[in-house]
């Protein structure tokens, strides 16, 4: 019979919710496994079992940020108007990047991260880009894009 699982979905959301608020604070220069660990109260051993380590931690926060750019868009009602509602997603994004600044600097301007680290939230990163080439699809079907792809 194998072991049950010690920590769980909510143990990895308490994680990512610590790293990206010490990174917020310090910088990802300042971001260890055991400043995470401490922060939630758990042992690193749930960082390394969820995560696999610091690189796998910063995979699952820039996951989140596709994830959460994603969920925003795809939130978005569709307008009649499909130029508005490229505009709304703009401005969505504008408003994560406000809100996210840290998740904005690992999964969209990649600072102080690993080509190996990009390679490893490329699904969630296709999933939100997908969610956004709908609206510019609705956009280039009303003739609007002109001649631009």
């Amino acid at each position: 019979m194998s072991r049950p699982r010690e920590h769980n979905e909510r143990t990895a959301a308490a994680l990512l919710d610590a790293a990206e608020r010490l990174a917020a604070e310090d910088g990802l220069a300042g971001l260890s496994v055991r400043r995470v660990a401490n922060e939630t109260g758990t042992t690193t051993r749930a960082v390394y079992s969820l995560f696999g380590s610091k690189e796998g931690l910063l995979v699952a926060l820039g996951a989140r940020a596709f994830g959460l750019l994603g969920a925003m868009v795809a939130a978005l009602p569709h307008a009649s108007d499909p130029q508005a509602d490229l505009i709304q997603g703009g401005l969505m994004f504008r408003r994560f990047a406000r809100d996210h600044p840290v998740l904005f600097q690992i999964a969209i301007q990649r600072v102080d991260v690993s080509a190996e680290v990009v390679r490893g939230f490329e699904g969630p990163r296709l999933k939100a880009l997908a969610e956004l080439q709908d609206r510019i699809t609705r956009l280039r079907e009303s003739g609007q894009l002109g001649h631009r792809s």
